[in-house]
């Protein structure tokens, strides 16, 4: 099989020459007959989460981040640095920051478009479609990374694996939530409300004379921050943040372009590939003086999702129906996510019907049939487990079940 042939992004757009219509097979570059755009205009991340939150590049494929820990204000200090008042010639007092560490390994994000040559032809027409497809997709990738991600697989998010930091609030209404969020947030100025679509509308709803909403050139404002809705938060989540508290480490942005991949239909395939981590600089939520805890990160309580399987019966004969119940809270419906059987026998993928798959949720909640194959022999019981996992058949194990038991039909 001929290997495919991968190529600059940018370069494979500038191949301008004399207004030529054509492919050179030698660099798999099409040529265009006008001025090349900016492909990926360099502001597409506008508006999301990721732009307000700090950046470094790096070279490398990872980062051990020095954090802020143990973070106090009980002398008006937010990140552990204390400070005195003295005479002059007196001692001293000891005035140190106290760091952890985080490492940060760079996690892998790729959008994959399809274009066909006429469109490519029209080099102004393909720079819309690119900003337009790609952009937004990484922007909803990178943006629910932040908010929900886990290490394993992605960013460590807000209310995921990067949540030590963050307070979670309840309340009964809208109205309570968003005024325990204010009263846990630690007060700087960038704070900003991130919200998904249907809190919005809420707010909208909400009674003006009795609610902090402000609107300033058609932006709204509650409790004095800014409001923005984020496409890819979960049904009813709200956050409270300040996002210059978030470091993002990453490299730079790959573009690339293949013929080959869609060739049978006249086509070829951008590549957008983005590779970051990312996590809160400080460690944990900061104790203020009167031991009351704030934090630039509040949630609500509801935005931690929990999971658990259970599998019956606990025990049968070859050839009978075991059924997993899969039972989540904070879910959204429709959301998919990976299951496998894990067991000591040496050949498990002949034990069941099926023995992996994916599984989607509907009213947190869903059910997995397996079949155990009657092979009329007379082998020992055996044990299986059966493991729910996010983000791949190798991702992050979100829960196991109970073991059950196999046993010989005769």
């Amino acid at each position: 099989m001929k290997e495919e042939k991968l190529i600059d992004f940018e370069k494979a757009l500038e191949k301008a020459i004399n207004g030529q219509g054509e492919t050179v097979a030698v660099d798999g570059g099409n040529l265009v007959d006008q001025p090349v755009v900016n492909i990926v205009a360099p502001n597409f991340m506008n508006g999301s989460v990721y732009e307000k939150a700090r950046k470094m590049n790096i070279e490398n494929e990872g980062i051990t981040l020095p954090r802020y820990s143990n973070v106090s204000a009980a002398n008006t200090s937010y990140i552990g640095s204390v400070g005195y008042w003295t005479d002059e010639g007196d001692t001293l007092q000891e005035s140190k920051i106290i760091f952890d560490s985080k490492t940060l390994n760079l996690k892998k994000v790729v959008v994959n478009i399809p274009a066909t040559n006429e469109l490519i032809s029209d080099v102004p027409a393909l720079g819309s479609y690119i900003n337009s497809v790609g952009g937004e997709a990484l922007k909803y990738q990178i943006d629910r990374s932040i908010i929900y991600g886990e290490s394993t697989w992605g960013m460590n998010g807000i209310v995921g694996t990067g949540k030590e930091a963050t307070i979670f609030v309840t309340g009964a209404t809208i109205s309570d939530q968003a005024s325990a969020m204010r009263d846990a947030y630690y007060g700087d100025p960038n704070g900003r409300w991130y919200v998904a679509q249907d809190v919005q509308t809420d707010l909208f709803n909400a009674d003006a004379d009795t609610f902090p909403i402000d609107f300033v050139d058609g932006q709204m404002f509650l409790y004095g921050y800014p409001v923005e809705v984020v496409p890819s938060m979960k049904e009813g989540d709200m956050i409270l943040a300040d996002m210059s508290q978030y470091q993002v480490v990453q490299k730079e942005l790959r573009r690339e372009v293949s013929e080959q991949f869609y060739f049978d239909t006249d086509q070829s395939s951008f590549k957008l590939v983005a590779r970051l981590q990312g996590c809160p600089i400080i460690g944990t939520p900061i104790t203020l003086e009167n031991g009351a805890q704030v934090s630039p990160f509040v949630a609500l309580q509801q935005m931690e999702e929990s999971y658990s399987v259970s599998v019956l019966p606990v025990s049968n004969v070859e050839g009978s129906v075991f059924t997993a119940t899969i039972t989540t809270e904070n879910v959204e419906d429709g959301e998919i996510f990976y299951w496998k059987l894990d067991s000591d026998v040496a050949d498990l993928a002949t034990q069941f019907d099926v023995v992996s798959g994916t599984v989607s949720i509907a009213s947190n909640s869903a059910t997995v049939a397996m079949t155990s194959v009657n092979s009329g022999g007379v082998d020992p019981d055996e044990d299986y487990v059966f493991e729910l996992r996010n983000n791949g058949f190798f991702g992050e194990v979100l829960a196991e079940s109970n073991t059950f038991t196999v046993n010989p039909s005769s």
